[in-house]
């Protein structure tokens, strides 16, 4: 509708001009995004998206056939339209171990942008083309090792990037195919120098995202994207430990050492795996379940050549794989005693275990005396008010904490963490007040339930 208008609204060397700016800006986010906030990466990430799109689709705009063959026409489009959703959704995660499409297109759609001046034809114009990329490359690989006065690596790498994009603009701007394929040299030389010394031990894609294992400092680490699922000492003296968001001295040991002595937690569900760090907290009397919707997640917490949680605390446990609210909904009521729900740590969440429905669901499956545990720590979202609105609509005393640790602590793999405990009756999580520093919480904290028909993840952002 923007471009396919008679007087499109949007003026087309603008868009161009801009296009440039924001792929180049875009390319360097990708290996430059500490100390930016969420608002800013999805801000560039969606105008960039969008600027790309409306140029590609002005050029399709503009060279729409007579009447006569526009069936045709959008027909093709469609096709198109459904190939490249195929390919993203089935075929990426199988070709790649990382989000590697999503550059790819926006370097393609530099590529097949209308020049703004003729392009040289024959080989040695394509030569030109190549060699610029490679000095591209070059200097981007050398403004990493050029010494500063201050030594600081980000300002080497800033004032390298900056040189770069100036002489990609000056030199390249007006010829697509160069274009492109400096910008592809500027990627390719960022990932390179981000990816210099890389400690992955495995690093493999599903549907869900890109998983890395990784050592660092005497640990194993599981990353999820940009988030840490779980770590594990390589010391064979803490290798049954629970570490990082997990560790016994944080909230959720407080969970098994002091809330579980008031419930007879014989049958525990846990919503989420991750490496299989909470294993090692059962008792062996008790029956737990985990609820694991990625297969991939599965396979990397059993491999005991990464983690040994599962094999050394329970080897035999059991692992429903599938959606967990799915999964939940055919286990029997009253089933459980304790209800962990772990899925919630990510920069998506799924946002239907976290509402009116799902908390309903979860009460069928408790027994009298049950407990539900939410753990929230994020970086980008607070979902604490949310879970205020939950408990007040379901008539369930609730208490949350949100504990840091020290820097000794931190130098043992232990990470902050907050949770949000709900339960049937306040004697039952008194305990947790009484012994630690839990809070019981605020009803009157501001928000909005959450159904399965409403949610607001953008009013949850951290500002």
């Amino acid at each position: 509708m923007v471009v396919f208008a008679r007087d499109p609204l949007l003026n087309r060397r603008v868009m161009l001009a801009l296009q440039v700016g924001l792929t180049l800006g875009l390319i360097i986010s990708l290996g430059e995004q500490a100390g930016s906030t969420i608002v800013a990466i999805a801000t560039l990430h969606l105008v960039t998206f969008f600027v790309a799109a409306m140029v590609c689709h002005r050029e399709l705009a503009d060279s729409r056939p007579r009447a006569e063959f526009l069936t045709e026409f959008y027909l093709w489009m469609s096709v198109g339209g459904l190939m490249g959703g195929v390919f993203n959704v089935l075929l990426a995660p199988l070709l790649y171990d990382r989000v590697l499409e999503y550059p790819f297109a926006m370097l393609i759609a530099l590529a097949v942008r209308p020049a703004w001046a003729r392009d040289l034809p024959g080989v040695r114009a394509r030569l030109l083309d190549l060699a610029f990329a490679a000095l591209v490359y070059g200097a981007v690989s050398l403004g990493y090792e050029l010494p500063t006065p201050s030594g600081d690596w980000a300002e080497r790498a800033v004032y390298g990037y900056l040189g770069v994009i100036g002489l990609v603009v000056a030199t390249a701007f007006r010829r697509p195919l160069r274009l492109a394929l400096a910008a592809a040299a500027l990627f390719l030389g960022i990932d390179a120098a981000a990816r210099y010394g890389d400690d992955s031990m495995y690093r493999a894609r599903s549907f869900f995202g890109v998983y890395q294992v990784r050592g660092w400092e005497g640990y194993v680490l599981l990353q999820h994207g940009t988030t840490t699922h779980g770590g594990q000492a390589m010391d064979p003296s803490r290798r049954r430990e629970p570490l990082t968001y997990y560790h016994r001295d944080g909230p959720l040991g407080d969970l098994f050492r002091l809330a579980t002595d008031s419930v007879d937690a014989r049958s525990v569900a846990l919503v989420g795996l991750g490496a299989g760090t909470t294993a090692c907290y059962a008792r062996p009397d008790e029956r737990w379940t985990y609820y694991e919707i990625d297969p991939l997640m599965v396979a990397i917490a059993r491999a005991p050549a990464l983690f040994t949680y599962l094999r050394d605390c329970q080897p035999d446990v059991r692992i429903v794989v599938g959606d967990a609210r799915l999964s939940l909904a055919s286990a029997p009521d009253s089933s459980f005693d304790l209800l962990v729900l772990d899925a919630f740590s990510s920069d998506a969440i799924p946002v239907h275990l976290m509402t009116r429905e799902a908390l309903q669901l979860y009460n069928r499956k408790l027994r009298s005396g049950g407990v539900i545990a939410f753990h929230i720590s994020n970086r980008y979202l607070d979902l604490r008010p949310v879970l205020v609105e939950l408990a007040r609509d379901a008539r369930l005393a609730g208490v949350t904490v949100d504990r840091d640790v020290t820097d000794e602590q931190r130098a043992l793999l232990y990470y902050g963490s907050r949770w949000v405990v709900l339960a049937a009756h306040a004697a039952t999580l008194a305990p947790l007040v009484r012994e630690a520093d839990w809070e019981v919480l605020d009803p009157s904290a501001p928000g909005r339930l959450w159904t399965d028909d409403y949610s607001d993840v953008l009013g949850s952002m951290i500002r």
